[in-house]
């Protein structure tokens, strides 16, 4: 499937994954880095530090850990199946970089 695409929607689909997984390689290197701005799809307010914050699993938009289920269960990229709350936070903690303590 290209971006050439005539059906809209697919289209629209495959620029929002491709300008997440942008904003997921440079939040990578701002949380390797430990310094710099996220670039996220949903800006919390109660949101403390870039800790608050995990890519959704499906189309790698970064969200707040407390609000991450909710855009999960209606992500336009999920495959068929969805997880849980707490499973969904998982999948997307294990998108970030290890980070040295």
């Amino acid at each position: 499937m290209t971006l050439s695409c005539n059906d809209k929607v697919v289209k629209e689909k495959l620029m929002t994954k491709l300008r997440n997984l942008g904003n997921h390689l440079h939040n990578m290197d701002v949380l390797k880095a430990g310094k710099g701005t996220l670039q996220v799809v949903y800006q919390e307010a109660d949101a403390k530090d870039a800790s608050s914050y995990v890519p959704c699993p499906h189309c790698l938009g970064y969200y707040g850990k407390k609000e991450l289920w909710k855009h999960a269960n209606c992500c336009q990229l999920r495959s068929a199946s969805t997880s849980g709350r707490k499973q969904c936070v998982k999948e997307a903690r294990n998108l970030l970089p290890l980070l040295k303590a």
